[in-house]
């Protein structure tokens, strides 16, 4: 063989053993269990935490343009499908007790 190319070939092969290294290794490497947390004796904190993680990453869709039929606060978000499309609508009410305007924006594929 060429001195070129059996120097490149240990070039490279530190390199290499690493990368399929890790590959093999990756399943070892991130199957760790998260424990699970510590009881929480707290009633109050606990429906907190349950209301959060219940509602976490869940927009309600709905049918019904919420404009002036459904009420909400100031930044609530639902997801609006209708003729076939979707659009994001957020509650832009101002004050204590919110209100039924909401603004929309279509969601299209970004090409």
């Amino acid at each position: 063989m060429n001195q070129t190319i059996l120097t490149a070939i240990k070039r490279f092969q530190f390199p290499v053993g690493v990368i399929i290294g890790f590959i093999l290794g990756a399943h070892t490497i991130f199957a760790g269990l998260i424990p699970d947390p510590p009881l929480i004796k707290d009633k109050q904190t606990l429906l907190y935490l349950r209301r959060i993680a219940s509602n976490w990453n869940n927009i309600p869709i709905v049918t019904v343009n919420p404009n002036g039929s459904r009420t909400g606060r100031v930044g609530d978000i639902v997801l609006l499908f209708t003729g076939g499309n979707y659009y994001l609508e957020i509650n832009t009410n101002t004050g204590p007790s919110g209100g039924t305007t909401w603004v929309g924006e279509q969601l299209t594929t970004v090409p």
